[in-house]
């Protein structure tokens, strides 16, 4: 599969229509430091969003999320190009883990619960996984309140991980390094 089918397939999996151009200009202008009033999330939401970042696309041979700023393109996807159910959904799931994560102390021990809720979320059973899936079709309002917050969590980390890969490869400083796919970086998997 060609690199632009990939990003489209992976923005379609994500339930998020956006032309090759809006892509790139998106991918642009989140390569430089966006002025405040650019962005959509709060400093804190975007340092939560940088540090699970920093786990699921760690620094390598290769720059890092972090190092790429990706969470600037996150920042920016989520404003421009999801519809407001997504926006909700996607600052549902990002409240929740605000609540219980520390951002401003990555040390080993604070890192090491980032890594701890990933592998949880990234290894659901398949039963549950195609349940939360189904929900992605319905109003945020019919999701069964005895599952609402874990589904939140789940549909922003499963959404953070796709469009950090769209940022990913297509960065100005990556797209030329990953010609080969044996050069494409490890990605975070569980266990």
């Amino acid at each position: 599969m060609e690199r632009r089918q990939a990003i489209k397939a992976l923005l379609a999996s994500i339930g998020v229509a956006a032309s090759s151009q809006t892509l790139l200009s998106i991918a642009q202008a989140s390569q430089q430091n966006p002025h405040k009033n650019q962005l959509w999330f709060r400093e804190d939401q975007r340092e939560l969003i940088k540090r699970f970042s920093e786990v699921i696309l760690p620094e390598t041979s290769i720059p890092g999320a972090v190092t790429l700023k990706l969470h600037y393109f996150v920042d920016t996807m989520v404003k421009e190009t999801f519809d407001r159910q997504k926006q909700r959904l996607f600052v549902n799931g990002l409240t929740l883990f605000q609540k219980t994560l520390p951002t401003s102390n990555v040390e080993n021990k604070a890192k090491q619960l980032y890594v701890n809720y990933l592998s949880h979320f990234y290894s659901l059973p398949l039963t549950q996984q195609e349940e939360y899936q189904d929900f992605d079709t319905l109003p945020l309002e019919n999701i069964p309140k005895n599952k609402k917050a874990h589904y939140y969590q789940y549909a922003f980390l499963t959404t953070l991980k796709t469009v950090l890969m769209i940022g990913y490869f297509t960065h100005e400083k990556i797209a030329p390094i990953l010609r080969d796919p044996r050069d494409y970086p490890t990605i975070y998997q569980p266990g």
